[in-house]
């Protein structure tokens, strides 16, 4: 059975190495950040997986301060997988403390799909080789409240991947089963959008672009206002 999932997170959460090792290769090496949506396909570990990264927010400002852009590349992710993706994977890195705001901006920004999304979300902590001796139930509970709830959300369901270590099929076994299970758990189905949602992505799309030919049409305007002498008559 193909397996598709659209990965979310923070800006520097480790998407992209994370992406890189599940298909055991540098995929993105030349790309400095996700600006866009961008769809992978590969058979992994004997299963062809479809996996989407998405851009990252900023993890410490709220979803009132991030761009229309990003947010509609957000909805735009799901999109990508035909029908509908078999789960949602939230990467959080683990080098960094997981604070209150870090946990409303993911709530918020996973929210823009709809309520049903933690249905099919699991985490994915990256550069799990920051634990050291500590065990991934031990960080958690050292993380305190914030992360705690979004696990909970997730329906305890994560898992943490070591991208420094090259063709580590364990890691990568290990979240194919879990998004096995989410399939299992809502009866072989898919992720899909919310008709009101996608009415208000469309008309936010539609202001956007509004907006920017307004502005092109201004710059228009001001260039045939130039005299011969580049000066404004």
């Amino acid at each position: 059975m193909e397996l598709r999932a659209v990965m979310f997170g923070g800006k520097f959460s480790g998407k992209t190495s994370l992406i890189n090792a599940v298909f055991g290769q540098d995929l993105l090496q030349n790309q400095k950040r996700t600006a866009q949506c961008q769809k992978h396909q590969g058979n992994v570990c004997g299963r062809e997986l479809t996996l989407v990264d998405t851009p990252g927010w900023w993890k410490h400002f709220p979803l009132s301060d991030t761009a229309t852009f990003l947010k509609q590349e957000l909805i735009q992710g799901v999109y990508l997988v035909n029908p509908g993706p078999h789960a949602i994977i939230l990467a959080i890195e683990i080098d960094i403390p997981f604070t209150e705001k870090h946990r409303k901006a993911a709530e918020d920004h996973l929210g823009l799909l709809g309520g049903q999304i933690w249905k099919y979300a699991l985490v994915v902590f990256t550069r799990s080789h920051s634990l050291r001796e500590r065990t991934i139930e031990e960080h958690i509970k050292h993380e305190g409240e914030a992360l705690q709830w979004l696990i909970e959300k997730c329906g305890n369901r994560y898992c943490e991947f070591d991208s420094r270590v090259p063709n580590n099929t364990s890691q990568v076994k290990q979240m194919l089963e879990m998004i096995d299970n989410i399939v299992q758990s809502n009866s072989s189905g898919y992720f899909q959008i919310e008709a009101k949602i996608l009415e208000e992505a469309a008309e936010r799309k539609k202001i956007v672009m509004t907006n920017a030919k307004s502005r092109e049409l201004k710059q228009l305007e001001q260039r045939k206002e130039l005299n011969k002498d580049g000066k404004l008559v």
